[in-house]
């Protein structure tokens, strides 16, 4: 019998990865690695904790430790730091939330694939929707905090009129993270945040959790279809939604430039096309994004500043966003 000329080790690994990451989100819904923050266990004694059978959680600790999620000493098991920084629920960088609504988007994709390609059914609305889960709140806002929120905050923070900014709208913001860090630093700044109206009725219960009520107003627009106020702004930003405007870029771009003020600035931060993503990760990502109903994911940061200064900006050189640089921070003074 003939030997295959090809190594089908590649298409199984790729069904083996779905089941560790299967056990890793059961790990989340019983806060297994909460359990193992500064605690150390051997695999009988957690398993007499959580009245499981020592073989079985024995392999799944063992697959949990060759996966990088714990380690394991003479002590017993405990988490890595991978694990102590995003998995665990008091984590000021736990990602719990955002790995629930990626799930949720990808199993839809997945079921839905047929009817999405026949185009049975609209995609793009059911993602739009989606944006208005508490879930997904909390995901997006933990997700910027891995580093573009840090990044773009600070690139702003630096911008030499920025302490004199008085007016602030954030594209897209449903979290509000990026409009409470800039109110942190500018006592005189009053933030808008718009976005789908929907979104909004969500957001309105998730700032006043922060005491910004008074300095920041929701505004429900949807700006595929509606403006901003006309010279209204000292700055504007719009962090990783920019390429949802993919098919009227060029409008939108105008739109943003008419509303800000003279002097005003207008700074996105978005995934890079050519940014340090490995390519397994982007290519997904950008399969998802594309059965999402959306053009595209990424953005070509040298396309946007040309569309930019054909808008009537002046653009400073761009800046790298979040963790090894996987974004881009492009900006543009009116």
């Amino acid at each position: 019998m003939n030997r295959p000329a090809t190594d089908f080790l590649k298409i199984e690994s790729l069904m083996m990865n779905g089941v560790v990451f299967r056990t890793i989100m059961e790990c989340l819904k019983i806060k297994l690695f909460d359990d193992f923050e500064e605690h150390f266990f051997s695999s009988g004694e957690y398993a007499k904790k959580r009245g499981f059978k020592e073989q079985p959680t024995t392999a799944m600790l063992e697959l949990l430790t060759a996966n990088g999620l714990l380690i394991k000493t003479a002590e017993g098991y405990t988490n890595s730091r991978l694990s102590s920084e995003h998995m665990i629920t008091n984590a000021p960088h736990y990602q719990g939330s955002l790995l629930k609504i990626n799930c949720h988007f990808n199993e839809s994709i997945s079921s839905n694939l047929l009817t999405t390609l026949k185009g049975a059914n609209d995609s793009r609305e059911n993602c739009d929707e989606s944006w208005a889960m508490e879930e997904s709140i909390k995901g997006s806002a933990a997700h910027a905090r891995l580093g573009a929120l840090q990044d773009t905050t600070e690139f702003i923070y630096s911008l030499p009129e920025f302490p004199q900014m008085r007016t602030m709208c954030d594209i897209g913001g449903c979290h509000g993270e990026f409009t409470m860090a800039l109110l942190d630093k500018n006592p005189t700044l009053s933030g808008e945040i718009t976005d789908f109206p929907e979104v909004c009725e969500v957001a309105a219960k998730h700032i006043p959790l922060h005491k910004y009520q008074d300095r920041i107003t929701l505004i429900p627009r949807d700006l595929r279809s509606e403006q901003l106020s006309k010279k209204h702004y000292d700055l504007i930003i719009a962090s990783h939604v920019l390429y949802a405007f993919m098919d009227k870029l060029d409008e939108i771009l105008n739109m943003i430039h008419n509303a800000l003020n003279s002097g005003g600035w207008f700074v996105t931060q978005h995934m890079d096309k050519n940014g340090s993503l490995p390519p397994d990760y982007a290519n997904t990502l950008e399969f998802i994004t594309r059965m999402s109903g959306y053009d595209t994911h990424f953005i070509d940061t040298a396309e946007l500043i040309a569309k930019l200064e054909k808008a009537g900006f002046h653009c400073p050189p761009p800046a790298s966003a979040g963790y090894n640089g996987i974004g881009a921070i492009v900006a543009g003074q009116k």
